[in-house]
Order: structure tokens, then C-alpha cells, then sequence
């Protein structure tokens, strides 16, 4: 979520972001398959979990985005409502992007 909403804020296009949250479903494979061989009592926890939320589908994270979005007018005015100062918002801006 963290990615996500940084990718927002730079500018990346709700798509990208959505197909880039996807690509987090092999990560989350290969760590349900850890905990089955290290931690049994962890793996059973996580079978418990809904399939849509570890499959990370990028119709999630389009929903995501739309309710900060509906709620907040955009995700940069969720970010400085919990705190985040706009200063902070642009010094990332100017630290991660290139001038075109």
C-alpha cells in the first residue's frame, strides 16, 4: 500500500500502480509456501485469509485508490490529512523525478 500510494503521488498513472500491486501475488505465494515449511502455526493463520486479498488483484487496488480518492479528493489530500506535509510531499517529488 505504501508503494502504492508514493507511485499516486508521483504522478503514476492508477494502472500502472494497479498492475504493479499485482505483481505482489508471487511474493505472497512464495511466503504462504515459507510459512507451510517454517512456521505451521503462521501458515494456518494465513489460510484463513480471504483468496482475493492474497492474490493481490489489481481491481483491489483500483478500489483502493478510488475510495481515498471519493473521501479525500485525491491520495496527496489522504496523505497530508493523516499528517503528511505537502513540503514533504514535494521534496519526494523532487528527489524521485526527472525534470522531462
Amino acid at each position: 500500500m505504501l508503494a502504492a500510494l508514493m507511485l499516486s503521488v508521483l504522478g503514476v498513472d492508477d494502472e500502472v500502480v494497479a498492475a504493479d500491486y499485482h505483481l505482489n501475488a508471487s511474493a505472497v505465494e512464495r511466503l504462504v509456501a515459507w510459512l507451510n515449511l517454517t512456521r505451521p502455526d503462521l501458515s494456518e493463520e494465513m489460510s484463513r485469509q480471504p483468496k482475493a486479498l492474497l492474490s493481490c488483484p489489481p481491481e483491489a487496488m483500483h478500489r483502493f485508490l478510488q475510495a481515498l480518492t471519493a473521501r479525500y479528493g485525491s491520495v496527496e489530500g489522504y496523505l497530508t490529512g493523516v499528517g503528511v506535509r505537502a513540503d514533504t510531499l514535494d521534496g519526494l517529488r523532487q528527489v524521485l523525478l526527472k525534470p522531462t
